[in-house]
């Protein structure tokens, strides 16, 4: 890592920037792919997100102990349920009660986006669940009313909180180790209810799930895949009838469950609360699909083993390759298919957008400061890092970004860039001062006010 002597709080900040935004066009866009290990002036980036990755990999491995979360995240479509357990250190930071209240009570809500109430697939109206304020409350929000809450809990309305994540931050922190883990988007919804019958009947979802069950109990029964789960692109009710697994979760249990395995869930009359973790990753099938710039079905393929496999990382087995081309009957060789998957993942990776636990005020004051020796930061790069190969006419800089943004990079930097953004907190004195401030402006690095409570070690 670069290094300067500890600022002496008199410095003027610099006036010359090193790192400049860089409009996010479709020639860009196009060009997008992930860092490359035996490229030099992308490697230092490759290592920070493997950092990164694995770091987030060992907290989601301590917070949810018995499920395949690392391995899942290796390998698309070929993994399987999965009946487990949360750490007692996780439901500590999402106790039940506690969160409910927040969530409930101190959060702001919009009719329809944040909120439904469902009974037998039936959204019910929320006219008489919102509270409402003449004039309208200055967010432009609505606030809960819990009578009418409660009376829909009595008949048999589920409650459904979409994207908590957003709201939460404790959620809001293990949505971003999923997403850094996984490489896509993810999204936590809550469920609350106290019904007996299942409030959306028996279907499949075209995403990866983990189920946490946080309050009271219920019973799951999940099936195996009508067909290959990855040839699922939508939600399904059509399930294959052929029980995988059934039995009763409870406060502190946890369940993987694939795309495509159809499932039904029954309460048993006591109030439920349960979190879903929405996984929709890019699939080997998309990467392919791609290629051929048609559909492919489960006929086209024999063996869908080596496709699932597609989206393991960017360095696959050529001999694999060589004999899934051949199946398939592609004149394209594996450096091409390496490439694809490479700028596929890329872009699912550069749409995550940025979760940020930061203060707008520690940030701007760590913008108009010129002393960092006493502020901690990390990077804002929830699914790593891209580069734009072949990007810019200056052979002396290179195109970089992450959370839908790019800026341009001197080459000398990267190195210094890479040690800042490895996920972990860092002190703001021990790279450039023009550099932190130019990254924190960009919006690559956040101020961490309180790094020792930081999301990491919710685990």
């Amino acid at each position: 890592m670069s290094t300067t002597s500890p600022n002496s709080g008199v410095s003027p900040r610099p006036a010359s920037r090193q790192i400049e935004v860089v409009a996010v066009t479709d020639d860009l866009m196009g060009r997008l792919t992930l860092p490359r290990a035996d490229r030099p002036l992308e490697a230092a980036l490759h290592e920070a997100d493997q950092r990164a990755r694995d770091t987030a990999s060992s907290v989601l491995d301590a917070a949810f102990p018995s499920l395949p979360i690392r391995r899942s995240a290796q390998c698309s479509d070929a993994n399987t349920l999965v009946v487990g357990s949360a750490s007692p250190q996780l439901l500590k930071v999402l106790d039940a009660r506690t969160l409910l209240d927040r969530t409930l009570s101190r959060n702001t809500f919009q009719p329809g986006a944040h909120i439904r109430i469902v009974r037998d697939k039936v959204t019910r109206p929320l006219d008489d669940i919102v509270q409402f304020r003449p004039g309208g409350y200055p967010d432009g929000h609505f606030r809960l009313r819990a009578a009418p809450l409660a009376a829909a809990l009595d008949d048999g309305f589920t409650i459904v909180l979409d994207g908590i994540d957003l709201r939460d931050p404790v959620s809001t922190a293990v949505a971003g180790l999923f997403e850094r883990v996984f490489g896509c988007s993810v999204n936590i919804n809550a469920y609350l209810s106290s019904r007996v019958d299942p409030s959306f009947g028996a279907h499949w979802d075209d995403q990866e799930v983990v189920i946490l069950q946080l309050l009271g109990r219920k019973d799951w029964t999940i099936e195996q895949p009508a067909e290959l789960s990855m040839h699922k692109v939508a939600h399904g009710e059509a399930t294959s009838g052929q029980t995988a697994w059934h039995g009763r979760i409870g406060p502190g249990d946890a369940l993987y469950v694939p795309r495509g395995w159809g499932h039904t869930v029954n309460g048993i009359g006591e109030l439920t609360y349960h979190y879903t973790i929405t996984i929709p990753r890019v699939n080997g099938l998309q990467v392919l699909e791609g290629v051929l710039g048609h559909p492919l079905t489960s006929r086209t393929l024999s063996n869908a083993e080596p496709l699932s496999r597609l989206t393991h990382s960017a360095h696959h087995d050529p001999e694999e390759l060589d004999h899934l081309l051949s199946e398939l009957k592609l004149p394209i060789g594996p450096a091409i298919v390496d490439d694809l998957v490479r700028r596929t993942l890329a872009r699912a990776r550069f749409g995550i957008a940025r979760r940020s636990n930061g203060s707008v005020k520690a940030n701007l004051d760590a913008l108009l400061s010129s002393d960092l020796t006493q502020t901690f930061v990390r990077s804002v790069n929830p699914g790593g890092w891209v580069v734009a190969v072949e990007s810019t006419g200056d052979p002396d800089r290179v195109i970089v970004g992450t959370a839908g943004q790019l800026a341009s990079v001197p080459h000398q930097h990267l190195s210094t860039l890479a040690s800042l953004a490895d996920g972990r907190v860092h002190n703001g004195g021990s790279a450039p001062l023009g550099l932190v401030h130019d990254l924190l402006r960009i919006g690559f690095l956040e101020v961490v006010t309180n790094p020792q409570a930081w999301g990491l070690t919710l685990a």
